[in-house]
């Protein structure tokens, strides 16, 4: 089995695919993202992803053993700022995986050899998601940092501007 990770705008990684899935999907996915890395394990997939600020997306196929477990990995340690979605690839799924796709938040689920139609419906659909969801997490972080100055302001421990220059000038307030 080789592993192949594509680091580039957004950072794909494609973990555990067959010879004869890899060259499918490295072609379908060339034009996402151009850079092939090797990776020589799910720790390989994980460091990289970590080290990634940009959206990312991660394509396992579960008849590999540990491919559910690098998928909960994964999400477990996504931060919506580096916003991370997992396609499986699968041809059945047992209802425990299943069960454990949908803890982890995973939404995609293709045959285990796509075509190149449902990898090219796929695979934007899910960069569509994360990068939806980074840009719901920064301004929600923008909306709590305001909230949390305005409330400071509000409860006085942070001078107000005019009540900041009155005091500069002299003035008692």
């Amino acid at each position: 089995m080789q592993q192949v990770s594509f680091s580039a705008s957004p950072a794909t990684t494609v973990q555990q695919l067959s010879v004869l899935l890899l060259a499918p999907v490295a072609t379908s996915l060339a034009g996402l993202a151009p850079a092939i890395t090797e990776a020589r394990d799910a720790r390989d997939v994980l460091d990289h992803l970590r080290r990634s600020t940009d959206t990312g997306l991660l394509i396992l196929a579960l008849d590999h053993p540990g491919a559910i477990e690098l998928a909960e990995s994964a999400m477990r340690m996504r931060d919506d700022s580096a916003a991370l979605e997992v396609i499986l690839l699968a041809d059945g799924i047992a209802p425990d995986i299943a069960a454990r796709a949908m803890r982890c938040r995973v939404a995609d689920l293709l045959p285990a050899r796509p075509s190149t139609r449902e990898l090219e419906r796929a695979v934007p659909q899910a960069l569509r998601r994360a990068t939806a969801r980074r840009a719901l997490a920064a301004h929600l972080r923008a909306s709590q940092l305001e909230i949390a100055r305005l409330r400071q302001t509000l409860a006085g421990t942070e001078p107000a501007p005019i009540q900041h220059l009155l005091k500069r000038i002299g003035y008692d307030v």
